[in-house]
């Protein structure tokens, strides 16, 4: 994998004649080979000190304080960084993003098919895990469906595209409310999955299922009286499969 640079617009010019290259592809400067191979370590030297970066973990709530701090943020990646020349790099270590892959998630329910759309509160996994293995987690969740969405089945997505979602299964005699799968789903199907119960949109779920418009229209009523029915209910939130799986909660 190439050695990917930072390098601010105005210094492009200056990168390239240290040797840097363009890759139009992800959007960023990297250390070609041949430059590498030549062993030319004055402008190795240039580039690395100049344009080498970490990514980091930024909850949405400390992205003020980052970026008053000299962190930027990756648009195609949908990512903040720092340049290891920051003066405040120090300052921005508290959130370098751990980079450990996961492997494997164990203890999913494959069994039942992915409901188009969900009933439970919004981002419920972001605000009670550790943020840097939430990262870690939607990284690797993203990375298995290799480019589908597993609700409307497009094969030709980029990754950076993708979102994470989350199925919960309710039993209401224990009142729990259990973590169950993860999947993967591109924006417009994350869209009709997060938001249809508020902003109904049977259009489009007749768009991505063999569903009419009067059947797209009372499945999401379903799962608006649905909701109304679970909402009664003060739940236990069971998040063992993510403990389960070596990840942390806050």
């Amino acid at each position: 994998m190439p050695q990917y640079l930072m390098v601010p617009y105005p210094e492009r010019f200056r990168a390239s004649n240290l040797g840097a290259k363009w890759d139009a592809k992800v959007k960023k400067w990297y250390i070609p080979d041949e430059l590498l191979a030549n062993g030319d370590m004055a402008r190795l030297s240039d580039l690395n000190r100049m344009y080498s970066f970490e990514y980091l973990a930024v909850p949405f709530a400390s992205k003020d304080h980052v970026k008053a701090l000299g962190a930027k943020w990756d648009s195609p990646n949908k990512k903040w960084y720092t340049l290891k020349s920051n003066p405040n790099y120090s300052k921005l270590e508290e959130y370098l993003e751990n980079t450990e892959q996961i492997e494997e998630i164990i203890n999913e329910d494959f069994d039942n098919e992915l409901p188009y759309t969900s009933i439970s509160e919004l981002n419920l996994l972001q605000e009670h895990m550790d943020y840097k293995d939430y990262l870690r987690l939607d990284e690797h969740i993203r990375t298995r469906s290799e480019g589908e969405c597993q609700l409307c089945l497009d094969t030709n997505i980029d990754k950076a595209d993708l979102f994470l979602c989350e199925v919960y299964e309710y039993t209401p005699e224990e009142e729990r409310k259990k973590l169950t799968r993860l999947f993967s789903a591109c924006k417009d199907c994350r869209n009709l999955y997060k938001y249809c119960i508020k902003n109904k949109n049977p259009e489009y779920l007749m768009k991505i299922s063999d569903m009419s418009f009067d059947e797209a229209t009372e499945y999401i009523q379903k799962q608006v009286d649905r909701k109304l029915e679970l909402d009664q209910i003060k739940w236990n939130l069971d998040l063992s499969i993510i403990t389960e799986n070596g990840l942390k909660l806050k």
